[in-house]
């Protein structure tokens, strides 16, 4: 597809036309279409029935770039599929507990049965009290349809879930910018950059709650941005009630409490920047406040079985300050926003160096720089001018996922240790999972700084001396970028993974995209960007599919000899073979594993009454390697362990002869 198709722009012809607002305008504030700068499609053809200019007849409506995306994003999985060893959003805690406990819940629900209780874990337990499974989550049912109704392996449950709810966030994603006035050809492709974000691709593959998360939020926000520019429409009332509940009906509590807060940050600052009267301003907060009390009452039906439920577990009480910013995102991490780092020597998210965790096709900091002191200057000018509104509100997005990200970073800042002490937000866990909804609320300002940016060239475009001036700062821009770039990746360390063919293409990519972006006013560049997105998106699919495994299958030997004392009996899983663990198995395992039981917010077993955990076994978390069985098994250390109990596959000769050779009898 050519870049001018891409683009939807027409290059010829001086005059560029300012499109029609973007969706209805209900007061004289709302921010109108970005221009598409070019004339009817049909006089830069051939002629009417061309295919240049039905390609750009399709262009100019937003349907075409919703079915692209979905297109694109399907694209991308595939090529990752292709270059990953282990293609797979089965991994690690979604291995152990979100797929088997989903398709429990959600198997009871097309069974017949409100799914209420669970008697395959910690003696049985509420699936209301302890939501993570989504009990009442209507996707995650229409997921386990598909996949049961198709006959495909679990394998498939988190990856239709995954994929679903990545097509629904950058359609959110494209719809939101074209709410605030961005042309379609960014808004693609900051949709496409903003699924392509390391800590998204990476994190599903193991938490699959992020996806929803990423799905729901920017139809959230477009809910509010609509609600605040006045609108009365039923419908945006309502995405804005269903966005919030949604989240809540993920059922991770911590994540619905930053969404809220995220949704929070940005309506504030939103009806501050806008240009209504006091009294509009009072007007418009209020109907927001009553969509949102709607939300929490129909929230409150999945969240308040947790809160009565957890007052008798390990949750009731706050964890140490050391475990409150535990695992916090660096400052040097951070720096992964401008290119794809592939740091993996410490294996996880937020540990030195991990940049590829943020990377999101390194357009965000150049559009977030460079946008930002374009609205720097026209604050200066203090003209009324839509570009003006467009900073204004790019710079409400930028500073809730600045606010998000300061979270975010934990121990290296002091003020996330300040809120250590509130109620409820003391007992999460994990800093850095404030990512999950700073990274979006950062990419969509940096959206709109690349559109301030093509709008300042088209509208200087002549021969003069200040436009010549400006081409010449924005080459030194691009140019200083790669080389930062460069030297960034030279510390530390692209050559573990970059022999990776896709990956490389990735990479390769990610500088392509660092020197094109000062130039996002030029539609051929504006293809070149949209085909960079996708192999950037392509690099981090197989990042994330080769290093989620990688986190599983690291030695456990440490992680079981630091157990909590829990009682007389303890239980060691043997099992050689993972494929060969269904549903119902994996839940007993995950069960005898205890994934958890050494943390205050462990997704299991701090969701067990207390007295549970007097008989409960040990936390071992994950299925060790078959060497370390063949030496752990005759030795004393399990004795030391008091592990009288190993749960093992029936008709396994090895195993069986392993068992024996360790005293161990088998019972059925």
């Amino acid at each position: 597809m050519s870049s001018r198709a891409l683009g939807g722009e027409a290059l010829r012809g001086k005059a560029t036309s300012r499109e029609a607002t973007t969706h209805e305008a209900t007061t004289h504030e709302a921010t109108s279409g970005a221009p598409e700068s070019g004339v009817d499609s049909e006089r830069t053809s051939s002629g009417p029935g061309s295919l240049r200019a039905r390609l750009a007849r399709a262009a100019s409506r937003d349907v075409f770039w919703y079915l692209l995306l979905a297109a694109v994003l399907l694209a991308v999985e595939l090529l990752g599929a292709l270059g990953s060893a282990a293609y797979s959003y089965d991994h690690w805690d979604n291995f152990e507990f979100y797929t088997p406990m989903i398709a429990a819940a959600h198997g009871q629900l097309l069974g017949g049965e409100l799914p209420l209780w669970n008697p395959h874990q910690h003696l049985g337990e509420s699936f209301l009290a302890n939501p993570q499974m989504g009990t009442f989550y209507p996707p995650y049912t229409l997921a386990y349809a598909v996949v049961t109704g198709l006959g495909l392996h679990w394998n498939w449950l988190c990856g239709l879930i995954f994929f679903s709810h990545l097509c629904l966030g950058a359609a959110g994603s494209f719809a939101m910018l074209r709410q605030l006035g961005v042309r379609r050809s960014l808004c693609f492709i900051a949709a496409l950059g903003l699924c392509s974000a390391g800590y998204l691709r990476t994190g599903a593959t193991f938490w699959i709650f992020y996806a929803p998360t990423f799905g729901w939020l920017p139809w959230t926000l477009l809910a509010a941005a609509r609600l605040l520019d006045g609108s009365r429409s039923f419908r945006h009332g309502a995405l804005l009630v269903a966005g919030l509940t949604a989240q809540a009906y993920v059922g991770h509590p911590q994540i619905l409490v930053y969404v809220w807060l995220t949704v929070g940050l940005f309506c504030v600052g939103y009806l501050l920047v806008g240009t209504q009267t006091g009294q509009a301003r009072l007007q418009r907060l209020g109907a927001l406040g009553l969509h949102a009390g709607c939300a929490l009452p129909l929230s409150l039906l999945t969240m308040w079985p947790v809160f009565v439920h957890s007052r008798n577990t390990l949750r009731k009480l706050p964890m140490s300050f050391e475990d409150f910013v535990r695992i916090s995102v660096s400052p040097v991490g951070t720096l992964g926003m401008l290119l794809p780092g592939y740091g993996i020597r410490d294996g996880f998210v937020v540990r030195e160096p991990v940049s590829y965790m943020l990377h999101q096709a390194a357009w965000v900091l150049p559009g977030l720089l460079l946008g930002g002191w374009l609205w720097l200057q026209l604050e200066r000018e203090r003209q009324a001018t839509p570009e003006r509104l467009l900073g204004r509100r790019a710079a409400v997005l930028a500073l809730t996922g600045a606010v998000l990200m300061v979270f975010a970073m934990g121990r290296y800042l002091k003020v996330y240790g300040w809120t250590y002490g509130i109620p409820v937000w003391s007992s999460f866990r994990y800093p850095h999972k404030f990512l999950s909804v700073a990274l979006p609320c950062l990419g969509l300002a940096a959206a709109l700084g690349l559109e301030l940016l093509a709008r300042r060239a088209e509208r200087g475009a002549d021969a003069s001396l200040a436009a010549r001036r400006e081409l010449r700062w924005r080459a030194y821009a691009a140019g200083a970028s790669v080389l930062l770039a460069l030297a960034i990746g030279m510390v530390i360390g692209w050559h573990e993974v970059v022999w990776q063919p896709v990956v490389a293409l990735g990479l390769v990519c990610g500088l392509a995209t660092l020197a094109l972006t000062p130039f996002v006013q030029l539609p051929a560049v504006r293809g070149a960007l949209a085909l960079c997105g996708v192999g950037s998106a392509a690099g981090m699919v197989v990042l994330g599919q080769t290093f989620a495994p990688y986190l599983i299958d690291e030695p456990h030997a440490p992680a079981s000899a630091r157990y909590a004392p829990s009682g007389e009996a303890r239980i060691l899983p043997v099992h050689v073979d993972r494929r060969r663990y269904d549903i119902y198995p994996r839940l007993l395992y995950q069960s005898a594993t205890m994934l958890g039981v050494d943390s205050v917010t462990g997704c299991t077993t701090t969701m067990a009454p207390e007295q549970y955990l007097t008989y409960l076994p040990s936390n071992s978390r994950g299925l060790l390697t078959e060497e370390m069985y063949r030496e752990l098994l005759p030795s004393h250390l399990l004795r030391g362990l008091n592990v009288r109990y190993a749960t093992a596959p029936l008709q396994n000769a090895e195993i069986d002869g392993w068992l024996r050779s360790a005293g161990f009898r088998r019972e059925r």
